[in-house]
Protein backbone atom coordinates (compact mmCIF):
# COMPACT_ATOMS: atom_id res chain seq x y z
CA UNK A 1 0.00 0.00 0.00
CA UNK A 2 1.23 3.51 -0.83
CA UNK A 3 2.66 5.51 2.59
CA UNK A 4 2.76 8.90 2.53
CA UNK A 5 5.20 11.41 4.26
CA UNK A 6 7.11 14.26 3.64
CA UNK A 7 4.22 17.44 3.83
CA UNK A 8 2.50 14.50 1.47
CA UNK A 9 5.13 14.15 -0.62
CA UNK A 10 6.27 10.10 -1.16
CA UNK A 11 10.15 9.31 -2.42
CA UNK A 12 10.89 6.43 -3.93
CA UNK A 13 14.23 5.25 -5.41
CA UNK A 14 15.82 2.78 -7.48
CA UNK A 15 19.12 0.75 -7.96
CA UNK A 16 22.31 2.77 -8.88
CA UNK A 17 26.36 1.97 -8.77
CA UNK A 18 28.35 4.41 -7.26
CA UNK A 19 31.95 4.30 -9.62
CA UNK A 20 35.03 4.55 -6.94
CA UNK A 21 38.66 3.53 -8.26
CA UNK A 22 39.68 0.71 -5.63
CA UNK A 23 43.36 0.72 -4.17
CA UNK A 24 44.68 -2.74 -3.58
CA UNK A 25 44.45 -4.26 -0.15
CA UNK A 26 45.04 -7.26 1.67
CA UNK A 27 41.71 -9.12 2.47
CA UNK A 28 40.82 -10.25 6.37
CA UNK A 29 39.39 -13.26 7.31
CA UNK A 30 36.71 -14.90 9.51
CA UNK A 31 33.02 -12.89 9.05
CA UNK A 32 31.51 -11.05 12.34
CA UNK A 33 27.67 -10.03 12.44
CA UNK A 34 26.45 -7.13 14.51
CA UNK A 35 22.39 -6.90 14.57
CA UNK A 36 21.03 -3.35 15.20
CA UNK A 37 17.40 -2.41 15.42
CA UNK A 38 17.18 -2.20 11.88
CA UNK A 39 20.50 -3.53 10.22
CA UNK A 40 22.40 -6.60 10.15
CA UNK A 41 25.85 -6.10 9.49
CA UNK A 42 28.15 -8.51 8.21
CA UNK A 43 31.65 -7.37 7.83
CA UNK A 44 34.98 -9.39 7.01
CA UNK A 45 37.79 -8.87 10.33
CA UNK A 46 37.14 -7.40 13.32
CA UNK A 47 34.19 -6.98 15.92
CA UNK A 48 34.74 -3.03 16.47
CA UNK A 49 34.54 -2.47 12.60
CA UNK A 50 31.38 -4.34 12.58
CA UNK A 51 30.01 -2.49 15.23
CA UNK A 52 31.37 1.18 13.85
CA UNK A 53 29.36 0.62 10.78
CA UNK A 54 25.95 -0.48 12.11
CA UNK A 55 26.25 1.81 14.67
CA UNK A 56 26.76 4.80 11.45
CA UNK A 57 24.22 3.42 9.60
CA UNK A 58 21.31 3.50 13.02
CA UNK A 59 22.32 7.25 13.35
CA UNK A 60 22.28 7.90 8.98
CA UNK A 61 18.42 6.21 9.67
CA UNK A 62 17.57 8.26 12.30
CA UNK A 63 18.69 11.17 10.49
CA UNK A 64 16.64 10.62 7.42
CA UNK A 65 13.34 9.32 10.01
CA UNK A 66 13.95 13.17 11.34
CA UNK A 67 13.96 15.07 8.12
CA UNK A 68 11.35 13.33 6.73
CA UNK A 69 8.84 13.34 9.86
CA UNK A 70 8.89 10.03 10.69
CA UNK A 71 9.28 8.62 14.49
CA UNK A 72 13.08 8.63 14.52
CA UNK A 73 12.93 5.46 16.72
CA UNK A 74 10.86 3.83 14.57
CA UNK A 75 11.92 0.46 13.04
CA UNK A 76 11.44 -0.91 9.40
CA UNK A 77 9.49 -3.91 8.56
CA UNK A 78 12.25 -5.75 7.66
CA UNK A 79 16.23 -5.68 8.87
CA UNK A 80 18.57 -4.49 6.15
CA UNK A 81 21.68 -6.83 5.48
CA UNK A 82 24.62 -4.65 4.53
CA UNK A 83 28.04 -6.82 3.71
CA UNK A 84 31.27 -5.03 3.75
CA UNK A 85 34.21 -6.43 2.55
CA UNK A 86 37.71 -5.81 2.70
CA UNK A 87 38.37 -5.74 -1.11
CA UNK A 88 36.66 -5.58 -4.58
CA UNK A 89 37.29 -9.28 -5.18
CA UNK A 90 35.18 -10.29 -3.11
CA UNK A 91 32.20 -8.23 -4.80
CA UNK A 92 33.06 -10.00 -8.02
CA UNK A 93 32.68 -13.16 -6.17
CA UNK A 94 29.47 -12.30 -5.94
CA UNK A 95 28.50 -10.68 -9.14
CA UNK A 96 31.14 -11.51 -11.62
CA UNK A 97 31.96 -9.61 -14.72
CA UNK A 98 31.24 -6.45 -12.44
CA UNK A 99 33.94 -3.39 -13.17
CA UNK A 100 36.80 -3.23 -10.89
CA UNK A 101 36.19 0.29 -11.03
CA UNK A 102 33.53 -0.19 -8.53
CA UNK A 103 33.53 -0.52 -4.83
CA UNK A 104 29.81 -1.20 -4.06
CA UNK A 105 26.34 -2.10 -4.94
CA UNK A 106 22.44 -2.10 -4.06
CA UNK A 107 21.00 -5.80 -5.18
CA UNK A 108 16.97 -5.78 -4.59
CA UNK A 109 15.68 -9.37 -6.41
CA UNK A 110 13.34 -12.32 -5.68
CA UNK A 111 16.17 -13.48 -4.02
CA UNK A 112 17.50 -11.20 -1.87
CA UNK A 113 18.05 -7.89 -0.78
CA UNK A 114 21.18 -6.12 0.35
CA UNK A 115 24.06 -3.72 0.01
CA UNK A 116 27.14 -5.06 -0.84
CA UNK A 117 30.13 -2.58 -0.05
CA UNK A 118 34.04 -2.11 0.57
CA UNK A 119 34.63 -0.66 3.35
CA UNK A 120 35.72 3.17 3.49
CA UNK A 121 35.93 3.44 0.39
CA UNK A 122 35.14 7.30 -0.80
CA UNK A 123 34.68 7.72 2.79
CA UNK A 124 31.83 5.32 2.70
CA UNK A 125 30.08 7.56 0.09
CA UNK A 126 28.75 4.50 -1.58
CA UNK A 127 27.23 2.94 1.54
CA UNK A 128 25.02 6.02 2.19
CA UNK A 129 24.29 6.55 -1.57
CA UNK A 130 22.77 3.15 -1.70
CA UNK A 131 21.17 3.29 1.69
CA UNK A 132 19.38 6.29 1.04
CA UNK A 133 17.86 4.64 -1.91
CA UNK A 134 16.87 2.03 0.01
CA UNK A 135 15.22 4.63 2.36
CA UNK A 136 13.16 6.23 -0.31
CA UNK A 137 11.61 3.32 -1.90
CA UNK A 138 11.25 1.59 1.85
CA UNK A 139 9.06 4.50 3.20
CA UNK A 140 7.90 6.57 -0.06
CA UNK A 141 7.60 3.91 -3.12
CA UNK A 142 5.94 6.85 -5.56
CA UNK A 143 6.89 8.03 -9.16
CA UNK A 144 9.48 10.13 -9.23
CA UNK A 145 11.89 11.38 -12.11
CA UNK A 146 15.32 10.10 -12.96
CA UNK A 147 17.17 12.96 -11.75
CA UNK A 148 15.10 12.76 -8.32
CA UNK A 149 16.23 9.23 -7.43
CA UNK A 150 19.77 10.03 -7.92
CA UNK A 151 19.73 13.65 -6.94
CA UNK A 152 18.98 13.00 -3.62
CA UNK A 153 21.02 10.13 -3.31
CA UNK A 154 24.15 11.92 -4.21
CA UNK A 155 22.54 14.83 -1.72
CA UNK A 156 23.05 12.68 1.59
CA UNK A 157 25.84 10.59 0.57
CA UNK A 158 28.24 13.17 1.72
CA UNK A 159 26.87 13.05 5.40
CA UNK A 160 29.72 13.09 7.40
CA UNK A 161 29.09 11.12 11.03
CA UNK A 162 30.77 11.24 14.21
CA UNK A 163 29.62 10.88 17.89
CA UNK A 164 28.64 14.40 18.48
CA UNK A 165 27.00 15.85 15.24
CA UNK A 166 25.89 14.89 11.68
CA UNK A 167 26.53 17.12 8.77
CA UNK A 168 23.91 16.81 5.53
CA UNK A 169 24.80 18.81 2.37
CA UNK A 170 28.16 18.68 2.13
CA UNK A 171 30.00 19.72 -0.79
CA UNK A 172 30.09 16.67 -3.03
CA UNK A 173 33.79 16.94 -4.93
CA UNK A 174 33.27 14.16 -7.60
CA UNK A 175 30.06 15.73 -9.01
CA UNK A 176 31.10 18.90 -8.64
CA UNK A 177 34.71 18.85 -10.20
CA UNK A 178 32.04 17.24 -13.17
CA UNK A 179 30.26 20.69 -13.60
CA UNK A 180 33.51 22.82 -13.53
CA UNK A 181 33.84 22.91 -17.14
CA UNK A 182 31.40 25.13 -18.82
CA UNK A 183 29.79 21.73 -20.49
CA UNK A 184 26.36 21.54 -18.90
CA UNK A 185 23.71 19.63 -20.43
CA UNK A 186 20.11 21.60 -21.36
CA UNK A 187 18.07 20.89 -17.98
CA UNK A 188 15.38 20.22 -20.32
CA UNK A 189 17.15 16.84 -21.12
CA UNK A 190 18.36 16.23 -17.54
CA UNK A 191 14.61 16.75 -16.27
CA UNK A 192 12.68 14.16 -18.98
CA UNK A 193 15.89 11.69 -19.49
CA UNK A 194 17.28 8.48 -17.41
CA UNK A 195 20.91 8.46 -17.19
CA UNK A 196 21.16 4.81 -19.19
CA UNK A 197 19.04 6.75 -22.31
CA UNK A 198 22.03 9.38 -22.48
CA UNK A 199 25.35 9.11 -23.94
CA UNK A 200 28.27 7.59 -21.71
CA UNK A 201 29.94 10.99 -21.90
CA UNK A 202 27.39 12.72 -20.74
CA UNK A 203 26.26 10.63 -17.80
CA UNK A 204 28.44 11.89 -15.26
CA UNK A 205 27.34 15.28 -15.89
CA UNK A 206 23.73 13.64 -15.68
CA UNK A 207 24.22 12.54 -12.08
CA UNK A 208 26.49 15.98 -11.70
CA UNK A 209 23.27 18.28 -12.54
CA UNK A 210 20.66 15.98 -10.40
CA UNK A 211 22.90 16.55 -7.29
CA UNK A 212 23.17 20.09 -8.12
CA UNK A 213 19.64 21.34 -8.64
CA UNK A 214 18.59 18.64 -5.74
CA UNK A 215 21.05 20.83 -3.51
CA UNK A 216 19.46 23.64 -4.77
CA UNK A 217 16.27 22.61 -3.74
CA UNK A 218 17.12 21.44 -0.60
CA UNK A 219 18.98 24.10 1.28
CA UNK A 220 16.01 26.94 0.63
CA UNK A 221 12.69 26.57 2.75
CA UNK A 222 10.45 28.60 -0.68
CA UNK A 223 12.48 26.09 -3.12
CA UNK A 224 12.06 22.76 -0.85
CA UNK A 225 7.96 24.16 -1.44
CA UNK A 226 8.59 24.35 -4.81
CA UNK A 227 10.26 20.84 -5.16
CA UNK A 228 7.06 19.49 -3.56
CA UNK A 229 4.94 20.83 -5.54
CA UNK A 230 6.94 19.73 -8.69
CA UNK A 231 7.26 16.40 -7.17
CA UNK A 232 3.54 16.36 -6.95
CA UNK A 233 2.94 17.12 -10.46
CA UNK A 234 5.42 14.83 -12.10
CA UNK A 235 4.06 11.66 -10.14
CA UNK A 236 0.62 12.33 -11.68
CA UNK A 237 1.75 11.97 -14.86
CA UNK A 238 3.08 15.65 -15.49
CA UNK A 239 5.16 16.41 -18.02
CA UNK A 240 8.80 17.00 -16.16
CA UNK A 241 9.60 19.98 -18.05
CA UNK A 242 6.35 21.89 -17.83
CA UNK A 243 6.08 20.93 -14.16
CA UNK A 244 9.34 22.72 -13.26
CA UNK A 245 8.30 25.75 -14.92
CA UNK A 246 5.24 26.06 -13.20
CA UNK A 247 6.56 25.14 -9.93
CA UNK A 248 9.54 28.01 -10.00
CA UNK A 249 8.06 30.09 -12.28
CA UNK A 250 11.07 29.67 -14.46
CA UNK A 251 11.81 28.73 -17.70
CA UNK A 252 14.19 26.15 -18.13
CA UNK A 253 17.50 28.63 -19.10
CA UNK A 254 17.06 30.79 -16.23
CA UNK A 255 16.58 28.02 -13.85
CA UNK A 256 19.64 26.68 -14.93
CA UNK A 257 21.41 29.83 -14.99
CA UNK A 258 20.53 30.06 -11.43
CA UNK A 259 21.91 26.64 -10.72
CA UNK A 260 24.99 27.42 -11.61
CA UNK A 261 25.60 30.29 -9.79
CA UNK A 262 24.09 28.77 -6.82
CA UNK A 263 26.63 25.52 -7.20
CA UNK A 264 29.70 27.57 -7.77
CA UNK A 265 29.72 29.80 -4.54
CA UNK A 266 29.71 28.95 -1.03
CA UNK A 267 27.78 25.42 -0.58
CA UNK A 268 25.57 25.70 2.66
CA UNK A 269 25.24 22.50 4.80
CA UNK A 270 23.56 21.65 8.01
CA UNK A 271 24.61 20.20 11.12
CA UNK A 272 22.67 18.14 13.25
CA UNK A 273 23.81 17.59 17.16
CA UNK A 274 23.58 13.91 17.93
CA UNK A 275 25.78 13.38 21.39
CA UNK A 276 22.57 13.46 23.49
CA UNK A 277 20.68 10.57 21.55
CA UNK A 278 20.76 6.68 22.53
CA UNK A 279 23.69 4.45 21.33
CA UNK A 280 21.82 1.83 19.80
CA UNK A 281 21.42 -1.88 20.82
CA UNK A 282 24.32 -3.82 18.70
CA UNK A 283 24.89 -7.20 19.53
CA UNK A 284 28.10 -8.55 17.73
CA UNK A 285 28.96 -12.57 16.93
CA UNK A 286 31.90 -13.46 15.57
CA UNK A 287 30.72 -16.44 12.88
CA UNK A 288 32.41 -19.61 12.57
CA UNK A 289 34.61 -21.14 9.49
CA UNK A 290 31.30 -22.16 7.78
CA UNK A 291 30.69 -18.28 6.96
CA UNK A 292 33.94 -17.83 5.09
CA UNK A 293 33.73 -20.61 2.85
CA UNK A 294 29.91 -20.11 1.80
CA UNK A 295 28.29 -16.88 2.35
CA UNK A 296 29.75 -15.38 -0.27
CA UNK A 297 29.07 -18.52 -2.68
CA UNK A 298 25.37 -18.80 -0.81
CA UNK A 299 25.02 -14.95 -2.00
CA UNK A 300 25.80 -15.31 -5.37
CA UNK A 301 23.32 -17.76 -5.76
CA UNK A 302 20.38 -15.83 -4.53
CA UNK A 303 21.65 -13.07 -6.90
CA UNK A 304 20.70 -14.20 -9.88
CA UNK A 305 22.32 -17.54 -11.68
CA UNK A 306 20.74 -18.90 -15.17
CA UNK A 307 20.04 -22.88 -14.75
CA UNK A 308 23.14 -24.19 -16.71
CA UNK A 309 25.60 -21.88 -14.65
CA UNK A 310 23.78 -22.82 -11.46
CA UNK A 311 24.43 -26.28 -12.13
CA UNK A 312 28.11 -26.17 -12.78
CA UNK A 313 28.54 -23.82 -9.45
CA UNK A 314 26.89 -26.24 -7.12
CA UNK A 315 28.62 -28.98 -8.86
CA UNK A 316 32.12 -27.60 -8.87
CA UNK A 317 31.64 -25.51 -5.59
CA UNK A 318 28.72 -25.22 -3.27
CA UNK A 319 28.74 -28.70 -2.80
CA UNK A 320 32.62 -29.32 -2.25
CA UNK A 321 32.61 -26.36 0.54
CA UNK A 322 29.37 -27.53 2.48
CA UNK A 323 30.96 -31.24 2.32
CA UNK A 324 33.76 -29.69 4.55
CA UNK A 325 30.79 -28.40 6.93
CA UNK A 326 28.26 -31.56 7.25
CA UNK A 327 25.64 -30.63 9.72
CA UNK A 328 26.00 -26.68 10.39
CA UNK A 329 23.07 -25.32 9.70
CA UNK A 330 24.97 -22.73 7.53
CA UNK A 331 25.82 -25.25 4.98
CA UNK A 332 22.72 -26.79 4.85
CA UNK A 333 20.92 -24.09 4.14
CA UNK A 334 23.54 -22.69 1.17
CA UNK A 335 23.47 -26.63 -0.47
CA UNK A 336 19.51 -27.19 0.02
CA UNK A 337 19.20 -24.08 -2.06
CA UNK A 338 21.49 -24.78 -4.37
CA UNK A 339 19.99 -28.38 -5.03
CA UNK A 340 16.56 -27.10 -5.37
CA UNK A 341 17.18 -24.14 -7.93
CA UNK A 342 20.24 -25.81 -10.02
CA UNK A 343 21.15 -29.25 -9.30
CA UNK A 344 19.36 -32.06 -7.57
CA UNK A 345 16.01 -31.36 -6.13
CA UNK A 346 15.47 -34.31 -4.11
CA UNK A 347 18.41 -34.20 -2.34
CA UNK A 348 17.80 -30.77 -1.67
CA UNK A 349 14.13 -31.30 -0.13
CA UNK A 350 15.76 -34.01 1.83
CA UNK A 351 18.38 -31.70 3.46
CA UNK A 352 15.47 -29.11 4.12
CA UNK A 353 13.05 -32.18 5.24
CA UNK A 354 16.07 -33.17 7.89
CA UNK A 355 16.02 -29.69 9.14
CA UNK A 356 12.08 -29.67 9.63
CA UNK A 357 12.36 -32.85 11.29
CA UNK A 358 14.83 -30.99 14.15
CA UNK A 359 12.56 -27.74 14.06
CA UNK A 360 8.95 -28.42 13.00
CA UNK A 361 8.84 -24.09 12.53
CA UNK A 362 11.76 -24.05 10.96
CA UNK A 363 10.74 -21.01 8.32
CA UNK A 364 13.85 -21.58 5.75
CA UNK A 365 13.32 -25.05 5.43
CA UNK A 366 9.64 -24.63 5.04
CA UNK A 367 10.32 -21.69 2.44
CA UNK A 368 12.96 -24.02 0.36
CA UNK A 369 10.19 -27.30 0.82
CA UNK A 370 7.58 -24.62 -0.96
CA UNK A 371 9.56 -23.31 -3.19
CA UNK A 372 10.58 -26.68 -4.72
CA UNK A 373 6.67 -27.54 -4.85
CA UNK A 374 6.07 -24.44 -6.76
CA UNK A 375 9.04 -25.60 -9.54
CA UNK A 376 7.71 -28.76 -9.60
CA UNK A 377 4.12 -26.62 -11.03
CA UNK A 378 6.05 -25.30 -13.67
CA UNK A 379 8.13 -28.19 -14.21
CA UNK A 380 4.77 -30.67 -14.77
CA UNK A 381 2.23 -28.56 -15.95
CA UNK A 382 -0.24 -31.62 -15.69
CA UNK A 383 0.16 -31.67 -12.08
CA UNK A 384 0.25 -27.91 -11.47
CA UNK A 385 -2.73 -27.60 -9.15
CA UNK A 386 -1.40 -30.30 -6.59
CA UNK A 387 2.06 -29.33 -6.45
CA UNK A 388 0.74 -25.59 -5.71
CA UNK A 389 -1.49 -26.26 -3.31
CA UNK A 390 1.62 -28.09 -1.54
CA UNK A 391 3.77 -25.24 -1.94
CA UNK A 392 0.91 -22.99 -0.52
CA UNK A 393 1.07 -25.17 2.32
CA UNK A 394 4.46 -24.67 2.92
CA UNK A 395 4.86 -21.34 2.29
CA UNK A 396 1.96 -20.34 4.64
CA UNK A 397 3.98 -21.98 7.71
CA UNK A 398 7.23 -20.28 6.69
CA UNK A 399 5.43 -17.16 6.38
CA UNK A 400 4.00 -17.53 10.22
CA UNK A 401 7.39 -18.54 11.28
CA UNK A 402 8.88 -15.68 9.79
CA UNK A 403 6.25 -12.90 8.67
CA UNK A 404 8.92 -10.34 7.54
CA UNK A 405 9.95 -12.27 5.08
CA UNK A 406 8.76 -11.23 1.24
CA UNK A 407 10.08 -13.59 -0.39
CA UNK A 408 7.93 -16.55 1.26
CA UNK A 409 4.65 -14.12 -0.08
CA UNK A 410 6.49 -13.80 -3.24
CA UNK A 411 6.54 -17.39 -4.15
CA UNK A 412 3.12 -17.74 -1.89
CA UNK A 413 1.23 -15.48 -4.16
CA UNK A 414 2.62 -16.87 -7.76
CA UNK A 415 1.53 -20.53 -6.16
CA UNK A 416 -1.96 -19.12 -6.37
CA UNK A 417 -1.71 -17.18 -9.47
CA UNK A 418 -3.61 -19.63 -10.77
CA UNK A 419 -6.27 -21.01 -8.61
CA UNK A 420 -7.92 -19.15 -6.59
CA UNK A 421 -6.08 -16.20 -8.70
CA UNK A 422 -4.96 -12.58 -7.68
CA UNK A 423 -8.64 -11.08 -6.91
CA UNK A 424 -8.86 -14.15 -4.06
CA UNK A 425 -8.88 -11.83 -0.76
CA UNK A 426 -5.85 -14.22 0.81
CA UNK A 427 -4.02 -13.97 -2.33
CA UNK A 428 -4.44 -10.20 -2.71
CA UNK A 429 -3.77 -9.47 0.76
CA UNK A 430 -0.44 -11.66 0.55
CA UNK A 431 0.45 -9.65 -2.44
CA UNK A 432 0.21 -6.23 -0.84
CA UNK A 433 1.81 -7.48 1.75
CA UNK A 434 5.13 -8.59 -0.22
CA UNK A 435 4.82 -5.40 -1.38
CA UNK A 436 4.77 -3.14 2.04
CA UNK A 437 8.17 -5.34 2.92
CA UNK A 438 10.39 -5.18 -0.16
CA UNK A 439 8.77 -2.46 -2.51
CA UNK A 440 12.46 -2.04 -4.08
CA UNK A 441 11.97 -5.70 -6.10
CA UNK A 442 11.04 -5.23 -9.41
CA UNK A 443 8.86 -8.81 -9.55
CA UNK A 444 7.36 -7.76 -6.43
CA UNK A 445 5.66 -4.61 -7.32
CA UNK A 446 4.78 -6.47 -10.87
CA UNK A 447 2.84 -8.97 -8.73
CA UNK A 448 0.81 -6.58 -6.73
CA UNK A 449 0.29 -4.04 -9.76
CA UNK A 450 -1.54 -7.63 -11.06
CA UNK A 451 -2.99 -7.75 -8.54
CA UNK A 452 -4.32 -4.18 -8.16
CA UNK A 453 -5.39 -5.03 -11.74
CA UNK A 454 -7.22 -8.44 -11.27
CA UNK A 455 -9.74 -6.08 -8.93
CA UNK A 456 -9.79 -3.03 -11.64
CA UNK A 457 -8.50 -1.19 -9.25
CA UNK A 458 -6.96 0.87 -12.04
CA UNK A 459 -5.57 3.77 -9.16
CA UNK A 460 -3.56 1.88 -7.65
CA UNK A 461 -2.33 -0.22 -10.35
CA UNK A 462 -1.41 3.08 -12.07
CA UNK A 463 0.62 4.25 -9.05
CA UNK A 464 2.43 1.40 -9.02
CA UNK A 465 3.04 1.13 -12.97
CA UNK A 466 3.98 4.33 -12.75
CA UNK A 467 7.05 4.00 -10.12
CA UNK A 468 8.03 1.10 -12.76
CA UNK A 469 7.71 3.25 -15.32
CA UNK A 470 10.00 6.16 -14.49
CA UNK A 471 12.61 3.56 -13.07
CA UNK A 472 16.17 4.72 -14.31
CA UNK A 473 17.51 1.74 -14.24
CA UNK A 474 14.42 0.16 -15.23
CA UNK A 475 15.84 -1.02 -18.56
CA UNK A 476 12.65 -3.22 -20.97
CA UNK A 477 11.10 -3.84 -17.26
CA UNK A 478 10.52 0.25 -17.44
CA UNK A 479 9.12 -0.02 -20.94
CA UNK A 480 6.54 -3.35 -20.34
CA UNK A 481 5.27 -0.69 -17.90
CA UNK A 482 4.31 2.18 -19.38
CA UNK A 483 2.77 -0.65 -22.20
CA UNK A 484 0.68 -1.37 -19.52
CA UNK A 485 -0.02 1.57 -18.23
CA UNK A 486 -1.45 2.53 -21.71
CA UNK A 487 -3.55 -0.96 -21.83
CA UNK A 488 -4.94 0.63 -18.21
CA UNK A 489 -5.96 3.97 -19.49
CA UNK A 490 -7.32 2.16 -22.62
CA UNK A 491 -9.60 0.10 -20.28
CA UNK A 492 -10.65 2.67 -18.33
CA UNK A 493 -11.54 4.77 -21.35
CA UNK A 494 -13.19 1.63 -22.42
CA UNK A 495 -15.58 1.29 -19.05
CA UNK A 496 -15.98 5.03 -18.70
CA UNK A 497 -18.21 4.87 -22.88
CA UNK A 498 -21.89 4.81 -22.39
CA UNK A 499 -23.60 1.38 -23.02
CA UNK A 500 -23.91 1.42 -27.00
CA UNK A 501 -21.49 4.10 -28.08
CA UNK A 502 -18.88 3.19 -31.06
Amino acid sequence: MMRTGLKGVRLSALLALTIVMLAPTTALAAWVRAESPRFVVYAEGDQATARRYAEKLEIFDSLLRHLHGMNTLGVPPRKLDVYLVHEGKDLREVRPGLSTAIAGFYHATPGDIYIMAVREAESDWILMHEYTHHFMMQNYPYAYPAWVVEGYAEYFQTADIDDRRVQVGLANDVRGHELVEDRWLPLDLVLSKRGSELEPGQRGLFYGQAWALTHYFMSDPQRYSQLLAYLDAVGKGGDPVRAMRDATGLETPALQKAVRTYITGRIPYRTYEIDKLPRPEVTVTVLPQVWDDLLLPYLRMRSWMDKDEGAAFVRDVVRKRAGKHKGERMADLALAYGEIWFGDRLAGEAIAQRLLAEDARDGEALKLLGISRYLDAIAKPEQAVAYNQDAGRMLARSYAARPDDYRTLFYYVLSREAQPGLANDNTFAAAARAYDLAPQVYAVRSLYADALIARKDWKGARAVLLQMANDPHGGQGAERARQRLQRIDEAIAAEAKPAGAP
